[in-house]
């Protein structure tokens, strides 16, 4: 006779796949994967081009403790040149209508004719210029200090060096001006009356001694 068995699901560790529970904990999972894969593939917002109100806008916090040295370099600079540059370091640039962002950025910032900016993207290290008509350098100088002076430096996210680099490549009498080698040390009037009386002496002694030699030489 067959006989009724008591039937019973044996507990075991963990929860039962099959539950509802389960399904939601796993989709609210997938969820939260997914979340984290989106925001880590979109790239940070760009910055519109905006007025500048200061010298120096870092709106992501690039400088850093580096800030009163990029100050120093661009007061050096407009103290020897009486140019100023305006700087911006921004998470992107983003232009309106293809628009060239620092040419957009100078127009809404009253920015003078003899006037400089700067912008750096830091997100991918590149970087957009704008001067005035009246800038004291042509474009092909600015550019040589550009790409001697300031690109290798922001293609290694030094975003300060970068900065100083430009000022000093741009300052007369830097041993970075212009994107060239340090420059020989002109000579004073001093040095110039020391060097000119050392030849006289040298000449005079050799003088001298030509006069006495051939005096010695002659027969009696």
């Amino acid at each position: 006779m067959w006989a009724a068995t008591d039937l019973r699901r044996v507990a075991t560790g963990g929860t039962d796949p099959l539950s509802p529970e389960v399904g939601v904990r796993a989709l609210l999972v997938a969820l939260g994967a997914l979340a984290v894969l989106l925001v880590g593939t979109v790239p940070a917002l760009a910055d519109p081009p905006a007025r500048v109100h200061v010298q120096i806008t870092d709106t992501v916090g690039a400088l850093g403790a580096d800030g009163p040295r990029v100050q120093s370099a661009l007061d050096r600079l407009q103290r020897v040149e009486g140019t100023r540059v305006s700087v911006v370091l921004a998470s992107g640039l983003d232009a309106v209508n293809g628009s060239d962002w620092a040419t957009a950025t100078a127009s809404l910032s009253g920015l003078a004719a003899s006037d400089m900016l700067f912008a750096v993207n830091v997100t991918d290290g590149t970087y957009q210029w704008w001067i005035g008509d009246s800038f004291p350098l042509p474009d092909t100088d600015v550019s040589n200090v550009m790409a001697a002076r300031v690109e290798p430096l922001l293609a290694t996210g030094a975003w300060a060096d970068a900065v100083i680099g430009l000022a000093d490549g741009l300052t007369p009498g830097t041993s970075t001006f212009l994107g060239g080698p340090p420059q020989a040390r002109p000579w004073s009037t001093t040095t110039t009356a020391l060097v000119g009386g050392i030849v006289v002496v040298t000449l005079g002694g050799a003088h001298v001694l030509s006069r006495r030699r051939k005096t010695a030489a002659t027969p009696r």
